[in-house]
């Protein structure tokens, strides 16, 4: 029912990674995108980990460290969570999410400004 659907989350952190899960559960394709040196404050319960490990499992559900768009459809096809270190969302250019969803906790200044998003296949907008 949900397979069709792509949804891009910036952070993957500890409490990010309760909702990733979730709607990973419910079938739902997702991104996760993260900076090159995430700062969650409990890596063994964060999707995040798989910057540094490569993959990480958590809950039976692995979650697998990918550079590019053909990495991310391969892991989703082997039934794994894509997380992609994109700190400035470029991948949003070349993309089409059905949802954005912004789950960083900034510890200090956010990854960029601003985050672009393409609404309604015509113009961009600010998120």
């Amino acid at each position: 029912m949900f397979e069709d659907k792509l949804i891009i989350i910036r952070g993957a952190g500890d409490i990010a990674t309760g909702t990733i899960n979730r709607l990973y559960k419910c079938h739902f394709k997702v991104l996760c995108l993260e900076t090159a040196k995430p700062s969650a404050i409990r890596r063994t319960v964060a999707y995040s980990e798989a910057v540094y490990s490569g993959k990480t499992t958590i809950e039976n559900t692995t979650a697998v460290k990918v550079s590019c768009i053909d990495e991310m459809n391969n892991a989703h096809k082997n039934g794994l969570i894509p997380v992609m270190v994109d700190e400035k969302c470029d991948i949003l250019k070349s993309l089409t999410q059905d949802v954005l969803i912004d789950a960083i906790i900034a510890k200090k200044k956010s990854w960029h400004k601003y985050v672009y998003v393409k609404a309604n296949n015509s113009s961009w907008s600010r998120f």
